[in-house]
């Protein structure tokens, strides 16, 4: 029985025209065969309600209602039930609003149990997902016999966990609170006219939800217990000011008294908050030693996990820089500043996700404290921009056009190239095969040549037809802009591809591999033991039923992947996982934005990875990255 699904379903019936399964499924994102069965148990429901429930043959539903009276009073008892959280999701929210509103006071368990309509042992599972979330907000859930249970912490704490978990921002639900919002939002805005400060329009809407909660608190008698040297250390702050400015808004708006406690609070939210715009050319931004010396911490430790050297790069050590401003104040606090993008992030910019979560343990060490992803994802998206702006500064490739009968051909070749490809070329010489022998190869990238070369030549070596045709335009293309369709199969094997791998935890399923590989590839003792380090610094399950462990720093003389696809899944960390990327990079270093890109699009791919399981092969695997490179092809023109 789900009252939620049969009050949806009764609403969108109608008494003269038929409703299909597949319809009402599309609308309530559930499947025809769901529908059918709730329609099976809504249909006896209904005889005694006062309705019926009519199902024809190829042609859907109708509802036809007999006593109006008491299927109006059928359609109420729904609607009050509708009220009652059924999923274990909806439970846990319900108990944080419960639980963080009387934080003062103990709730009974019986009393919980009696309002979500569960037993004893039900609620006990729930409390433990209430429990654990809790604990990322330092809150811990105190237990009394005889009394109940109640939220312990700070209060700081305790209105950072309100906002995340009891008040959707989309859906802010009464019409009173819909209007202390647009009244706050206003507030803001008028306090911060003419400061200079900019936030994002996320970190804007969670100010909202933080003043709101503040002033709620504020009538409880609960303050934010600033001490006396934090409170002069925060007055010291450019945001301070316009604190008070916004402060002296809400106190005229809500005709409310406004500690001054209360006044840095809301100065500590706009300064955890504030965006650096333009960070490598700003005056105003003045970078101390200590957040100097943090950055090139993080960037040793790219270098030393991934071999890619920022170092000299000014760009991203003055925006790693900028944003580290804020992020101190938010880890002073035990803040966290929610990403909307992070999905995006992880799927789109796979790598980098990767580096940050390594350069963000120098973030752990330096603050003791725990880096929440969203914090990770904040850092990957200028890491991301420094890979591509490293790939986009590769030189220009100079080139060997070679023919068989001499210059007069080879120009016209060379006319073809230059016309079509010289965004990629720096320099192009024309010569015949004899020539060729004699030719100074010392800064030439590749030979392009319409006959066969009988002898060898210390360069790679393309063969084309002397009037270009599409597969020839085609092999340019992948050879000069540096993607070449089959450049990604060096990094992977046939016999790193493994099929319906029985693993049960994660440290077998990556011992597995880990001696799959052994027995292909030349790898060095502590392999497996580095593997299990990096998966010590953050889990590496992405979502989407995709893993990729990997060693905390290169190992190997070449890069690759071994793919394994478990024949069931099994628990990643929190995460559900059953196909697995191990990588391995060379220890020496190359570019892997292109092979990040492509492979990235795969694993965050639900149809791809579905494909991949249900067809576990090599083959499979290949012509899913064929596919994507193609498509990649097409937009780009």
């Amino acid at each position: 029985m789900n009252k939620k699904r049969w009050l949806a379903i009764l609403k969108r019936l109608h008494p003269t025209e038929t409703v299909t399964s597949e319809q009402l499924g599309r609308e309530l994102s559930l499947s025809s065969r769901t529908v059918r069965s709730e329609c099976r148990e809504l249909k006896n429901v209904l005889e005694k309600e006062g309705a019926h429930l009519i199902s024809r043959t190829n042609a859907g539903y109708l509802l036809q209602v007999e006593d109006e009276e008491k299927y109006r009073r059928f359609l109420r008892s729904l609607e009050e039930s509708d009220a009652i959280p059924e999923t274990s999701e909806e439970r846990v929210q319900y108990l944080l609003e419960i639980l963080l509103a009387n934080n003062e006071e103990y709730v009974k368990l019986e009393d919980l149990c009696d309002q979500l309509y569960i037993s004893r042992s039900s609620l006990t599972v729930c409390l433990k997902e209430v429990r654990e979330l809790l604990e990322a907000y330092n809150l811990k859930l105190i237990m009394r016999p005889s009394y109940g249970i109640r939220v312990e912490g700070r209060e700081f704490d305790l209105r950072l966990c309100l906002a995340a978990y009891t008040i959707d921002r989309k859906n802010p639900g009464d019409e009173e609170k819909r209007k202390s919002l647009e009244t706050i939002a206003r507030c803001i805005r008028e306090g911060l006219q003419g400061s200079g400060l900019r936030i994002s329009e996320v970190s804007f809407q969670n100010l909202i939800v933080h003043i709101y909660i503040a002033l709620k608190r504020l009538g409880d008698k609960a303050h934010v217990p600033l001490r006396e040297e934090q409170l002069r250390q925060i007055e010291k702050e450019a945001e301070f000011p316009y604190a008070e400015k916004i402060a002296a808004y809400l106190e005229k708006t809500f005709d409310v008294k406004i500690p001054r406690t209360e006044v840095g609070y809301i100065a500590i939210h706009l300064a955890s908050k504030r965006i650096f715009e333009n960070a490598g050319a700003s005056e105003n931004l003045v970078i101390d030693d200590e957040i100097y010396d943090i950055v090139t911490h993080m960037l040793d430790a790219i270098q030393e996990g991934y071999n890619m050297d920022f170092h000299d790069d000014l760009e991203l050590r003055m925006f790693l820089a900028a944003h580290l401003v804020p992020f101190s104040v938010r880890m002073q606090y035990d803040m966290n500043l929610k990403n909307p993008m992070l999905g995006e992030i992880k799927s789109h910019y796979t790598m980098a996700y990767l580096m940050a979560t390594t350069a963000c343990k120098v973030l752990e060490e330096h603050y003791h404290k725990h880096i929440q992803e969203d914090e990770i994802g904040y850092f990957a998206l200028p890491i991301s921009l420094a890979m591509e702006r490293r790939r986009t500064e590769i030189a220009k490739k100079n080139i060997v056009v070679v023919c068989s009968t001499g210059r007069g051909s080879a120009q016209l070749l060379l006319y073809q190239i230059q016309s079509r490809f010289g965004r990629y070329l720096d320099r192009v010489e024309t010569c015949d095969v004899l020539e060729l022998q004699n030719f100074d190869l010392s800064d030439i990238d590749y030979i392009v040549t319409t006959v066969p070369i009988p002898f060898s030549v210390n360069r790679p070596i393309l063969h084309i037809r002397a009037f270009l045709e599409n597969t020839d335009v085609d092999a340019l293309q992948s050879l000069l802009s540096g993607r070449e369709r089959s450049s990604l199969e060096k990094y992977f094997h046939p016999d790193l591809f493994m099929a319906g791998v029985e693993a049960n935890t994660k440290k077998e399923a990556i011992e597995a591999i880990v001696a799959q590989i052994a027995r292909v590839k030349p790898i060095p003792e502590d392999f497996l033991e580095a593997v299990f380090e990096r998966e010590q610094l953050a889990v590496t399950a992405f979502g989407n039923r995709v893993a990729i462990p990997h060693p905390n720093r290169p190992l190997t003389d070449e890069s690759f992947v071994c793919v394994a696809v478990l024949k069931n899944p099994i628990l990643w960390g929190k995460q559900k996982v059953q196909l697995v990327f191990m990588l391995s990079l060379k220890k020496n270093g190359e570019d892997m934005q292109y092979f990040s890109s492509v492979t990235s699009k795969l694993l965050f791919s639900r149809e791809y990875v579905g494909e991949l399981i249900r067809h576990p092969s090599y083959s499979t695997l290949m012509g899913l990255l064929e596919k994507i490179e193609k498509e990649g092809e097409k937009r780009n023109g």
